[in-house]
C-alpha cells in the first residue's frame, strides 16, 4: 500500500472460487495462503463481491466460499487491483468460518450452507 494512502474498509464478506476437487480439503483445512506472486511471502487471494470470484474459469461445479470479513484479522489483509477488488491476506481461513455454494446450478445447489454440511447440495440433493 502507498504511504499515506487510506486502507479501504472490507467488504461484508470475501469469496474465494476453486475447482471442486480442491473443497473437500478446503472444509478440512480452512483457506491457506499459497500464492506466491510477486509477494515476499505466500497469500490468500480473495475477491470482494461474488462475481469477481467466478470470473476465472467459470465451470459450473465450481465451489465457492465465503467469510464474514468481521471473522478476519483486517490488519492482515489490503485490496488490490485498480477496480478489481482483490482482497490478499496472509492468514489462513479455518473452516468454521466458512460457508460454501456451487457456482451455477438450481436453487438447492447456489444455497449458502455452513463448511461443516459439505458436500450437501452439491449434487442437488437436500
Amino acid at each position: 500500500m502507498e504511504q499515506g494512502a487510506e486502507k479501504m474498509p472490507m467488504p461484508p464478506y470475501l469469496y474465494h472460487a476453486t475447482p471442486e476437487g480442491n473443497a473437500q480439503s478446503i472444509t478440512q483445512n480452512g483457506l491457506e495462503p499459497r500464492s506466491v506472486g510477486g509477494e515476499e511471502r505466500p497469500y490468500l487471494s480473495m475477491s470482494g463481491t461474488l462475481q469477481g470470484a467466478t470470473t476465472l474459469g467459470r465451470q459450473a461445479s465450481d465451489i465457492i466460499f465465503r467469510v464474514q470479513s468481521v471473522n478476519l484479522n483486517a490488519n492482515l489483509w489490503s485490496q488490490r487491483g485498480a477496480g478489481n477488488n482483490e482482497w490478499r491476506g496472509t492468514e489462513v481461513i479455518a473452516p468454521q468460518f466458512l460457508e460454501y455454494r456451487r457456482n451455477l446450478g438450481n436453487s438447492t445447489q447456489t444455497q449458502w450452507r455452513a463448511v461443516n454440511l459439505y458436500p450437501q447440495g452439491i449434487r442437488g440433493a437436500l
